[in-house]
């Protein structure tokens, strides 16, 4: 089912995260107090808009409460990153995800009404370090201190196996959330699914355990 989502902020983060989420068939408005950004990307959004989110008339008037999910992109601006937040909070925004550039705007931005923060520059170098460690890891998102989604290369010791033989969460801790084979993604499997060379496993567990699977 599609989603709504309004776009704060047009630089390189909110552009990506709003042309991607319309190559998935969801509808976005966006919005950018500096036309500049607005005309880079009008030919290829169908709702954009100059705006200024900093003010609650503007914000009133967009209907914030109505949008899935409200995605705010202008982390290199704490002041109005802020106010955004803040205004779209007071004006009922069902989940609100901001851009922070550090811990300490991370921490402040959740107090005033964000759902959730993202670093992007913290979360690329943390799968980059992770795909470097491993040749197995080919990407990484990290859910908490202690555990992540890592996808994988199916080990070759699991290759032939099935997923109840190898038992993989008894045995290993982890749990395999999907298989990708090709351009196929397997959600529904059974415990007589069969690993093959060239799949990649999507596992969900704490970080120590999948370091683990990686290594094999």
């Amino acid at each position: 089912m599609a989603k709504s989502f309004l776009i704060v902020g047009l630089g390189k983060f909110g552009s990506a995260v709003a042309l991607t989420l319309v190559k998935l068939g969801h509808q976005v408005m966006a919005v950018d107090r500096n036309i500049a950004n607005v005309n880079a990307i009008k030919d290829q959004l169908m709702n954009v808009a100059q705006c200024d989110m900093t003010n609650e008339a503007v914000v009133n008037s967009l209907g914030v409460s109505e949008f899935d999910a409200i995605i705010i992109g202008v982390g290199n601006d704490l002041r109005s990153s802020v106010l955004a937040t803040v205004l779209c909070a007071e004006h009922g925004a069902k989940e609100i995800v901001c851009k922070a550039q550090d811990d300490l705007q991370e921490k402040l931005l959740l107090r005033v009404g964000a759902t959730q923060v993202v670093q992007p520059e913290r979360n690329a170098g943390e799968k980059l370090a992770n795909s470097l460690v491993s040749e197995s890891v080919l990407d990484y998102l990290n859910l908490s201190e202690n555990y992540s989604i890592n996808e994988i290369r199916v080990p070759s010791v699991w290759v032939g196996k099935t997923l109840g033989g190898i038992d993989v969460r008894k045995n290993y801790g982890v749990s395999v959330f999907a298989i990708r084979r090709g351009e196929e993604i397997i959600i529904s499997m059974s415990a007589d699914t069969v690993f093959s060379e060239g799949e990649v496993l999507v596992l969900v567990g704490e970080n120590r355990l999948l370091s683990k699977v990686a290594k094999l």
